[in-house]
């Protein structure tokens, strides 16, 4: 958020709104310090945490990490949660039948700022690193091996 007006509304940053148009989602906010309106997440974050990552996981590397920890939400699944008569895996099933596809494009997460494009200029690669992010950069011979629509920063 760029910043909260005086009637609590957002003001909402120029690459926060790129990336509503992008996803066509409608964005809701809760209240800054006010946990309790967010105490599902919370609450859920909190199992998460307990059930997950408690003791915490070890394995040779993250892929094996985050392959357990698939493994064990996919058990999950199977189970129901609260007082809900399906289980988590046919709810999820059901929010997936309703969902929009992903755009076709994926959103680029860059800063863009004038300067010439990528595909414009060949001439200005060998000295032109791309922001991405707030602080990575791509050297020119990764980026000019494909199109992005992002802008070189001299």
């Amino acid at each position: 958020m760029a910043r909260i007006l005086g009637d609590g509304k957002r003001q909402r940053t120029h690459a926060f709104t790129e990336l509503v148009s992008h996803y066509l989602f409608e964005d809701r906010f809760g209240r800054l310090g006010k946990g309790n309106d967010k105490g599902k997440v919370e609450a859920l974050a909190k199992y998460s945490r307990a059930n997950f990552l408690t003791p915490v996981p070890h394995a040779p590397s993250f892929e094996a990490v985050n392959a357990a920890l698939e493994e064990r939400c996919r058990v999950r699944q199977a189970e129901r949660a609260g007082r809900h008569e399906q289980t988590i895996g046919e709810r999820l099933v059901a929010d997936q039948a309703v969902l929009r596809p992903l755009p076709e494009a994926p959103f680029e997460p860059c800063d863009k700022a004038p300067g010439q494009s990528l595909l414009d200029s060949a001439r200005t690669l060998s000295h032109a690193t791309m922001t991405v992010g707030k602080s990575a950069t791509c050297p020119e011979r990764i980026i000019a091996s494909r199109p992005h629509p992002c802008l070189i920063r001299r």
